[in-house]
């Protein structure tokens, strides 16, 4: 007999396993060979849990180099699925079958840690874009917090800002410059459940998911150097063009972006471009994805000088400012 708990996590990762292939399916090649090779992650799990022969079809989903290889394996991959469910239902246990351990969950070191970087407008809502720092890739992530998670924010400059430097000074003596916000500078940290993926232009596209059970990482972790050098070079106007992001490479980095040309970059929605639109000058510092000839703007930079801090300007039409460091 198999343990009834036991079967019963192991029909519930099985069933996820489908619909994940399901959405291989429903998403073509192309979108899905992203999403193909986090069947790995799923492999592993159920090869632990001592499903050997379908983690393998799994795998083959994963190395799949065409469409009708992919297409081929996906089906093998359902149909052991579904034949497995369905004798983890019945009473007696077939001949010859070894028994089965429960799926074990992410132990602390597996967790999925995720930069957060900036708010941007996905449909109707907004969503957090994030640096995958276990992996060298971007992603959208569902807030994972309620929206009264601390964050400090600035004032936003304008081509009509006229007089936002005297109104800051007068914040400043008033009532002093707020603590750097969580934006690239707290990971948080949980279990990435795929959700969608949306184009980016003509060849790019970019995944969309759920953390579930969603924490900060601990003030003692270890921060990323290159992510600490990033902040301190834009907290002194020291940043240059291509400065990586995070230490998983350079696709994540700065770049001045052409007010005026919103055409050459690819934009998740069309409100962002308006709101680049608003930078002073015609060239405006950037977080943005490079992928091939794709440049994705995330969020708008400002460095600091003059005593000012170093600015994070969410592509958010209405969204404040966020502070990104104390004043240099």
């Amino acid at each position: 007999m198999i343990e009834r708990e036991t079967a019963g996590a192991l029909d519930e990762q099985l069933h996820q396993v489908e619909e994940r292939l399901g959405r291989l399916l429903a998403s073509g090649w192309r979108q899905a060979r992203g999403e193909a090779a986090e069947l790995r992650a799923d492999a592993d799990a159920l090869a632990e849990a001592g499903l050997v022969e379908v983690a393998s079809r799994l795998v083959a989903v994963a190395e799949a180099q065409d469409a009708a290889t992919a297409l081929r394996t996906i089906a093998l991959a359902v149909n052991a699925c579904r034949l497995l469910r369905m004798r983890l239902g019945a009473d007696e246990v077939p001949a010859g079958w070894l028994p089965l351990a429960a799926p074990k969950g992410k132990s602390r070191a597996e967790l999925d840690r995720l930069l957060p970087v900036a708010r941007l407008r996905l449909a109707d809502h907004d969503v957090w874009a994030c640096a995958w720092a276990n992996r060298s890739q971007w992603l959208l992530l569902e807030p994972p917090f309620p929206d009264e998670a601390a964050e400090a924010v600035a004032p936003v400059e304008t081509t009509a800002g006229l007089f936002g430097r005297p109104r800051h000074q007068i914040g400043q003596a008033l009532g002093g410059t707020p603590e750097p916000s969580f934006w690239l500078r707290r990971r948080v940290t949980g279990s990435l459940r795929w959700l969608a993926r949306y184009p980016l232009g003509a060849d790019g596209e970019v995944a969309y998911c759920a953390l579930d059970d969603a924490a900060w990482e601990g003030e003692t972790d270890a921060p990323d150097q290159v992510t600490e050098g990033f902040r301190r070079a834009l907290s002194i106007d020291k940043v240059v063009e291509g400065y990586p992001l995070t230490s998983a490479g350079g696709n994540l980095c700065a770049r001045k972006l052409q007010r005026d040309d919103p055409a050459s970059y690819a934009w998740l929605d069309d409100t962002a471009a308006a709101v680049l639109a608003q930078a002073p000058d015609k060239q405006a510092w950037a977080i943005v994805w490079v992928a091939g000839g794709l440049i994705a703007p995330v969020a708008r930079i400002v460095p600091g000088q003059s005593g000012r801090p170093a600015r994070l300007i969410h592509l958010v039409p209405g969204a404040p400012a966020a502070i990104l460091s104390s004043p240099g």
